[in-house]
Order: structure tokens, then C-alpha cells, then sequence
């Protein structure tokens, strides 16, 4: 099989002794390198080395090879897999002779939240779905005494409604963690934020009702499904509860 080599400046396959990118002309040829690493792979060669045999991509040599946080750009040692900063995933990267700065391999690793701050947003959390709910129950009670006093139909209405407003306190509690950069109100007020562990964007609506609704159906479980989650989170070293497992997320500290 020929071998094929991308032009590290647009990208375009050449075969391989080409000496110059057919699409930008740019110089495929390279000085001795004494550590290449491939930029796509990370796979070290011995010296002199030029391309990767695995994927075709120009080496460069290991010491342009950085690792830097996604968020701020904070350069660390190559064994440092979270940001201390804001909580960005530290990733890799490599430039080339080129100058371009090219995003390698994910690291997933990252660091828990303290578990007293995230009961503080919890708890901010829950007060806020139950001032949502407020109006809900006052429809539920007067619609209660309209009955007792034998207006069935003003109580039916009431009662409708109060159904109907109830929604609302539960369309927060499922997709609070996907409002604006994956903060709920209560996560916003103690500087959390949700994330999508496999692409480091912030939670969406979709990840927010995965996470949320496996607490949802916990809170099912008699007698004690309500404490399961607190638990776990507890009890998990990767500060991951049930719901951020299902929806792949995580709870870092914005500064």
C-alpha cells in the first residue's frame, strides 16, 4: 500500500517523497529530528525519523509537543490531566515546523468539586423548584375547599391548572443544568458548571434531562431512594453521582 502523507499546513494527502504539498506548495520535507513524536497519535520514533508509519502525519520533534488546559491555555508538565485554574481538561497539543498549534488526544481526567459545594447549589436548587412550585400547591388548596364547599367545577379548573404550573418547577429541576453555560441558578451562585466529559462543551438541555431524571426516578424508590444519590456522590472517587454516569458529564469549578 502507498504511503500517504498529509500536508501539516492544509491538510491535503501526498504521496509519499513528495517534496512539496501539491495543493499549497508548502515544504513536506524535514530537518533530522533526534525525538520525533507523531502530532496525531502521540507515537514516539528513533531519530531521524520524518513520518508517522501508523497515520501518515510529518513528526516533530518532542520538545514542541505541549499540553495545555482548553480553557485558558495554561501550559502544564505532561502528567497534570486538570486544569487548577477553571477546571478545563489539560489536553494535548503539537506545533509544527509550520507554527501551526494542532489539539491532540483528550485527556478525561479531572478533578472533584469540594462535596460541600455542590450541596450548597443542591440545596439553592431545590428552593428555587419549590418557589416554582408555590403557585401549583396554592391552586391545588383552594381548589381543595371549592370542592369541600361543593363547587366541583371551580375545583376541577383549580385543579387543572395547579397541574399545569406544576410543570414548571419540573421542567427546571430536569433541564437547569443546560441554561447558558451549563449552570443551573443554584450551581451559578456558587460558580459550578456542568460539562460534557467527552467533548468538554457545556451541558445541553439533552445531557441536563439525562443526569436530572436519574435522580427523578430515584426519588421512586421507597424509603430510601432519595439518599441513594447523595451517597454515591459521597462515596465515588471521581465525583461523579449516578445521573452524571448516565449522561457522561461533569461538575467542574469555574474562577
Amino acid at each position: 500500500m502507498m504511503n500517504i502523507l498529509n500536508c501539516p499546513q492544509c491538510g491535503t494527502a501526498n504521496q509519499a517523497g513528495t517534496e512539496f504539498c501539491m495543493q499549497c506548495q508548502f515544504s513536506l520535507d524535514k530537518e533530522y529530528l533526534t525525538e520525533p513524536v507523531c502530532p496525531q497519535c502521540l507515537s514516539l520514533y528513533p531519530a531521524g525519523f520524518n513520518y508517522c508509519e501508523k497515520d501518515g502525519q510529518q513528526l516533530i520533534d518532542k520538545d514542541n509537543l505541549t499540553f495545555q488546559c482548553v480553557i485558558c491555555q495554561k501550559a502544564y508538565a505532561s502528567d497534570v490531566k486538570f486544569c487548577t485554574d477553571d477546571g478545563g481538561k489539560v489536553m494535548a497539543y503539537g506545533q509544527a515546523a509550520s507554527g501551526i498549534i494542532k489539539e491532540l488526544n483528550p485527556i478525561t481526567t479531572h478533578v472533584s468539586v469540594p462535596i460541600g459545594q455542590r450541596f450548597v447549589a443542591s440545596f439553592l436548587d431545590g428552593l428555587i423548584a419549590m418557589g416554582l412550585m408555590l403557585p401549583s400547591v396554592a391552586c391545588m388548596f383552594v381548589g381543595f375547599h371549592a370542592i369541600e364547599d361543593r363547587d366541583y367545577e371551580l375545583g376541577l379548573v383549580l385543579w387543572i391548572i395547579a397541574a399545569l404550573l406544576y410543570l414548571l418547577p419540573l421542567w427546571y429541576s430536569l433541564f437547569k443544568d443546560g441554561f447558558g453555560q451549563g449552570q443551573s441558578w443554584g450551581k451559578k451562585a456558587v460558580n459550578l458548571q456542568v460539562i460534557q466529559e467527552e467533548t468538554n462543551e457545556t451541558c445541553s438541555y439533552k445531557k441536563s434531562f439525562v443526569r436530572n431524571g436519574v435522580m427523578a426516578l430515584l426519588n421512586f424508590v421507597p424509603m430510601v431512594g432519595t439518599f441513594i444519590e447523595p451517597i454515591v456522590l459521597l462515596t465515588a472517587k471521581d465525583g461523579k453521582r449516578l445521573g452524571d454516569k448516565a449522561a457522561k458529564t461533569i461538575v467542574i469549578e469555574v474562577k
